[in-house]
């Protein structure tokens, strides 16, 4: 009888995974298979690349990639894994952020790209629409020698201040089949950055990939696997009281 209760949990917590079209990378207890690069730095410079780090900056207090403002030329970038979707995907993430800016100007600030089919980098607002939630507010500056001249960006600070979190979500209308990268770019120019504590900070990024959906590189766990753990727990140790 309890061989027949644990079987049963065991079947059930695979069926829930199978299932599960999400993709939450939380970051809590390693980088999500995320990584860091340099696409421009000003002669000399050694610049803010993006980091992956813990604790109170993040939110939950836990993990989290971060990059700082820069005070000279630099264009840092976090570049997702490669995921396959069978269809259009969600896309949410959440951010908070502190780059220096003037009214509707901004000198820093960042911008999120899409590759698709290995093809080159794209914004992702130009080539998809706005975000819902937390979408650019801001046009770059085209003097300073900023890398992202004249385009929407992030930029000031989001609503609730720096450290408050925002969440940014959107449609991806991808195919069967495509494969597709992403990356949050900060560029900053020759001047001064914002006030500190600056920077611009991700978390929490989730992809949902409709029907039967895995990504390339394996995520953390997502809550399916929490939720089944919990039922597999309890269906364990209902078994070793039933006697």
């Amino acid at each position: 009888m309890r061989a027949r209760s644990v079987w049963a949990a065991l079947v059930l917590v695979i069926g829930l995974a199978a299932r599960s079209d999400a993709t939450l990378i939380n970051f809590n207890s390693n980088n999500g298979g995320f990584s860091a690069s340099t696409l421009l730095m000003n002669t000399g410079g050694t610049g803010t690349p993006w980091t992956y780090t813990t604790g109170s900056d993040c939110w939950g207090g836990q993990g989290c990639w971060m990059v700082l403002d820069y005070a000279n030329v630099s264009l840092q970038a976090l570049n997702s894994p490669l995921y396959f979707a069978t269809g259009p995907v969600a896309l949410a993430f959440d951010e908070t952020f502190n780059e220096e800016a003037g009214g509707s100007t901004a000198y820093d600030g960042g911008v999120i790209e899409i590759s698709v089919n290995h093809g080159a980098f794209t914004d992702l607002v130009s080539r998809y629409g706005n975000f819902a939630g937390q979408t650019y507010n801001k046009t770059m500056a085209t003097g300073w020698s900023n890398p992202l001249p004249g385009r929407q960006v992030l930029s000031g600070t989001n609503t609730g201040g720096f450290g408050t979190f925002v969440t940014a979500s959107i449609t991806l209308p991808l195919s069967n089949g495509d494969a597709f990268q992403l990356r949050w770019v900060q560029g900053t120019d020759s001047g001064s950055t914002a006030h500190v504590p600056n920077g611009w900070i991700l978390d929490n990024v989730s992809l949902d990939f409709g029907d039967n959906v895995p990504a390339i590189a394996a995520p953390e766990p997502g809550s399916f696997l929490l939720i089944g753990a919990g039922i597999l727990l309890f269906a364990l140790r209902r078994s070793l009281y039933s006697y």
